[in-house]
């Protein structure tokens, strides 16, 4: 084989062999930077949720009246409390529920009624941006007394009264026995129930949830006994 050929082939395959070098020290060589460390991001805190039927608060007046704000007109006695008959006086629940949906629950005797137009009411108070409520008795008579122009009315009634609708009234005799009367709050609406049944409601038509309070239970010209008062979870 002449010279010339010779070294032409020497040449080309020394030429083949310098690119393969150069393709396989390319591939090794990598072009993507090293990933820098993925940031620990701590989840957002959260409260847990509170089971319905938990009790969020309960009274206790074995030792007076256990932080209530109270009127004049009212004694802590063997547990509970009881008012003399006075006009417009009042107790005010130390607690504010801190769930949308709760339930108030309040154990009461009426002793007797002091004057024609005995009344006690269980509200909790408008706030900005939720309407309160109100669970009335009133026009309560002395005992014998019977009048078809005063008889004794229950009402549940959104605070402030918007329409028809955020106010119901029955007849309704409150008696002397022992009662539970329990205000349910569910978004717009309160629902008072009497010894556990389903009795009157009112909803509100401007907002989404009612107040949390203050909650409070105000009478008059009647002698109440509170034997309990409970705030629940919904």
């Amino acid at each position: 084989m002449p010279g010339h050929i010779l070294c032409k082939r020497v040449l080309l395959v020394s030429l083949i062999a310098y690119l393969l070098l150069l393709a396989a020290c390319s591939g090794n060589a990598s072009t993507t930077p090293s990933a820098s460390p993925t940031a620990r991001v701590s989840p957002t805190p959260s409260s847990p949720a509170i089971p319905a039927g938990t009790v969020l608060y309960q009274a206790d007046w074995s030792h007076g009246f256990g932080g209530w704000q109270v009127t004049g007109g009212w004694k802590a006695t063997n547990g509970y409390l009881q008012s003399d008959g006075s006009d417009n006086i009042s107790i005010t629940a130390p607690y504010r529920p801190t769930v949308l949906n709760y339930a108030v629950e309040v154990h009461l005797q009426v002793v007797s009624v002091v004057q024609v137009g005995g009344f006690f009411i269980l509200s909790a108070d408008r706030m900005p941006g939720r309407d309160g409520y109100n669970a009335t008795v009133s026009s309560l008579l002395t005992p014998g007394l019977t009048s078809g122009s005063l008889a004794p009315k229950l009402a549940m009634a959104i605070d402030p009264l918007s329409s028809m609708e955020d106010y119901q009234i029955h007849d309704y005799q409150a008696g002397s026995d022992l009662r539970t009367y329990r205000i349910e709050v569910r978004g717009p609406q309160a629902t008072l129930l009497l010894n556990g049944a389903r009795n009157i409601q009112a909803v509100s038509d401007s907002t989404s949830y009612l107040s949390n309070g203050p909650i409070r239970l105000k009478c008059g010209l009647v002698i109440l006994r509170v034997s309990d008062f409970r705030i629940i979870a919904l």
